[in-house]
């Protein structure tokens, strides 16, 4: 059953968000074999969204409780670390496959491997893109804090948050060896501020506003690609697509919209499962493989989670 006290735009970023996770690694996988033109690689730059985007979100959806640090935590690092650990237990031994080289006792081997879940765990050696996840952990467990001083800070607080976010990278593009930079780092931190900001005290549409800014991200991530000039273009891109889509109408009813949002956490633990998979019989020609994959790898992994999440055992394991 669809819950009618959602948000129809973030469930829409959530979207969008997981759409462009997707795609930057199915792209990033094929331009390890394939040499792409520039105007290809221009368009790469802007999945880079996809995760400043997820904090965003997080930020809007959190930032304005006032909840006790221990209720808080209890309840998201649980939805967040459970499914982790579970995903993270299956790509381990799946890469026990890749690494057995057919010497020694295949049982001895493996246990002899699982002696390594710890380390990798806590040195994010279980994959790459897991990343993330020590990053939400992070600002999850940093988040009790900020509720407390903005509620009682209010928005000039929040605003003075926002405009140390944006000075910070300003400075840090077009001078990234600013010493003070070497201790201090603001960068998914205010992210997850931003979101909160504009969810509650931007009120007005600001949609020629958001389209000048992914124009001029567009121009500066050119600028950035030709010439190695640092600048903030992922920012600016970010927050110009936040803030257009809050100015979309709500309709009454999204239910695909609805049910990818609710699964887009799970189809990031697992969706780089099916890319290796997927390169391996090229359908399409190259230059439109990311594309296609992405829209195989969504509806795949909509199928096998809709039936997941009948099992309600199962789906808060796995990351529903």
């Amino acid at each position: 059953m669809q819950n009618t006290n959602r948000i129809f735009y973030l469930d829409l970023l959530r979207v969008l968000a997981i759409v462009l996770v997707i795609l930057i690694h199915t792209f990033g996988y094929l331009s390890t074999i394939v040499v792409f033109p520039i105007s290809i690689k221009l368009v790469y730059w802007f999945f880079n969204a996809g995760v400043p985007l997820f904090v965003m979100i997080s930020g809007a959806l959190i930032l304005g409780r006032d909840e006790e640090p221990s209720n808080f935590l209890s309840k998201r690092l649980k939805r967040v670390f459970v499914p982790f650990f579970f995903w993270s237990i299956i790509v381990f031994v799946l890469k026990f496959k890749n690494i057995y080289d057919g010497n020694g006792h295949i049982f001895n081997e493996f246990l002899s491997y699982c002696r390594n879940f710890i380390p990798y765990l806590l040195e994010n050696k279980i994959h790459g893109i897991y990343w993330y996840v020590y990053m939400l952990i992070g600002l999850y467990l940093i988040a009790p804090i900020l509720q407390k001083s903005f509620a009682k800070g209010g928005e000039k607080l929040v605003r003075y948050a926002v405009i140390l976010f944006v000075a910070f990278f300003i400075i840090k593009s077009i001078f990234p060896s600013f010493y003070m930079f070497k201790y201090y780092d603001f960068h998914f931190i205010g992210f997850f501020i931003c979101g909160f900001y504009i969810h509650k005290y931007v009120k007005n549409k600001h949609a020629a506003l958001a389209i000048i800014g992914i124009v001029v991200s567009f121009i500066l991530s050119w600028i950035h690609f030709y010439y190695n000039i640092g600048l903030p273009y992922i920012q600016i891109e970010t927050i110009s697509i936040y803030l257009l889509f809050k100015g979309l109408p709500s309709p009454k009813k999204w239910p695909i919209v609805f049910m990818i949002s609710r699964y887009s956490y799970v189809m990031y633990l697992s969706h780089f499962l099916l890319v290796s998979i997927l390169y391996k019989h090229q359908i399409v020609p190259l230059v439109l493989e990311p594309a296609f994959m992405c829209l195989v790898i969504l509806i795949v992994l909509l199928l096998v989670f809709y039936l997941v999440d009948k099992l309600k055992f199962a789906n808060k394991i796995v990351g529903i």
